[in-house]
């Protein structure tokens, strides 16, 4: 798992959206799919999901390790999620819709073209309901 701030993202060169996130997710996905090399790379499946609610549990410098309710929500979104299939929780979703407004594209621009509509589930140790959406490559 990995949990890139905010302040982090908007601090690359080129990929400095969350929808620029999504569609290099995608592509990384698509491409292991497609052009699959032996021993070189493991079949791939993803959760996505906007993180408030962390907290670093590390104390040395330069060694990070995150975790909250958040984390693990994103853990429970990888439950749905099959080999070549991004699961988006609705939060994450409305991050790269707002990104698509901002760069002038269409709602349904690029891998967003195939995300389906929402699901619902209530996970585990999560006291309400995620809505989230699937990518398929």
């Amino acid at each position: 798992m990995l949990f890139i701030p905010d302040e982090k993202l908007r601090q690359k060169k080129t990929i400095s959206t969350y929808y620029q996130l999504l569609e290099e997710i995608y592509s990384t996905v698509y491409n292991i799919m497609t052009f699959p090399v032996n021993d070189m790379f493991l079949p791939c499946k993803v959760s996505i999901h906007y993180c408030t609610e962390v907290y670093n549990v590390t104390f040395f410098k330069g060694a990070n390790d995150y975790y909250g309710r958040d984390i693990d929500l994103t853990a429970r979104l990888m439950t749905k999620a099959l080999q070549n299939r991004i699961i988006l929780s609705e939060k994450f979703y409305i991050k790269v819709q707002n990104d698509l407004v901002n760069l002038g594209y269409p709602e349904d621009y690029g891998c967003l073209a195939s995300v389906s509509g929402k699901f619902m589930e209530t996970f585990r140790g999560v006291p309400e309901s995620t809505e989230y959406r699937i990518l398929d490559a």
